[in-house]
């Protein structure tokens, strides 16, 4: 089974793809991450210095290069608007999932991910420490 996540910068793509990866005791693979690493650049530096085009044809390798892997896959937007050189050239096919339907998929897997903020500025939580998901799902509600 192959799972690829794509999802906005900072969305949390890697953070559920590492805990998908561990839940289901397959290999998690980063796209941005061996990227960085085989160019010994930061995206922003490789953007810089090679411009989008490099790190998009980057991204592409990497994942003709891995998707028959037994792995989750993780990788920005970007990847939805390149050519696809594969078996069946056009754009590579991205399945887009609601909210909903992730969350009710990794609570399958004994997944809850939730997300909250602590503080923004001044505005603070009336907890000095984190909420557990418990706690959280009852304020909301």
């Amino acid at each position: 089974m192959r799972i690829v996540l794509v999802g906005f910068m900072a969305c949390g793509k890697t953070t559920v793809g590492d805990l998908l990866a561990k839940k289901l005791n397959k290999l998690q693979i980063d796209l941005d991450q061996a990227i960085v690493e085989r160019e010994k650049l930061t995206i922003p530096e490789i953007f810089a210095k090679f411009g989008e085009d490099h790190f998009r044809l980057c991204e592409h390798r990497d994942l003709l290069a891995n998707i028959g892997k037994d792995a989750v896959i993780t990788t920005g937007t970007g990847i939805c608007a390149m050519s696809w050189s594969g078996p069946q050239p056009g754009k590579l096919p991205c399945g887009w999932l609601w909210a909903i339907s992730a969350q009710q998929f990794l609570r399958q897997l004994d997944i809850d991910l939730v997300a909250y903020v602590a503080q923004v500025g001044p505005v603070e939580t009336d907890s000095e420490k984190p909420l557990d998901v418990s706690e959280i799902r009852q304020k909301i509600f």
